[in-house]
């Protein structure tokens, strides 16, 4: 294997190494848990694939699969940084109330109280006259 058979192998497994990390990113990036991921992947994929472009002067084949990597990374990280800062979180407590309104109603409570002072006193009562 000579010396420029090397350097274009390292060359494609740059641009190989890049487009795999923009692919795992940009899929990464339409799951809510993954988005971070898929975001920090784009980034490194834009990374990689701009050194691979750089490396690549002459070679046709590496150069456009280092492109693709750019333009799937770009994709990558803005669908992440859409999805995580760009779309407006739902609200969650809008419509609830802080307590219901059996809870709020202080006569029914008080009668509830009234009435369970009656069953203690009551059950007092039974248990000295035996």
């Amino acid at each position: 294997m000579t010396e420029t058979e090397t350097t274009s192998n390292e060359k494609k497994s740059l641009s190989l190494a890049a487009l795999i990390l923009s692919l795992i990113g940009l899929s990464c990036a339409f799951f809510s848990g993954w988005r971070t991921i898929g975001g920090v992947l784009g980034i490194f994929g834009i990374i990689v694939a701009g050194y691979s472009m750089t490396r690549t002067r002459g070679a046709t084949g590496n150069r456009s699969m280092a492109v693709w990597a750019i333009i799937a990374s770009v994709l990558a990280a803005g669908v992440a940084g859409y999805f995580l800062f760009m779309q407006p979180v739902p609200p969650v407590l809008n419509d609830v109330d802080a307590l219901p309104p059996e809870l709020t109603d202080s006569s029914r409570l008080q009668n509830d109280q009234d009435a369970s002072v009656n069953r203690l006193k009551n059950l007092i009562d039974t248990t000295e006259q035996k």
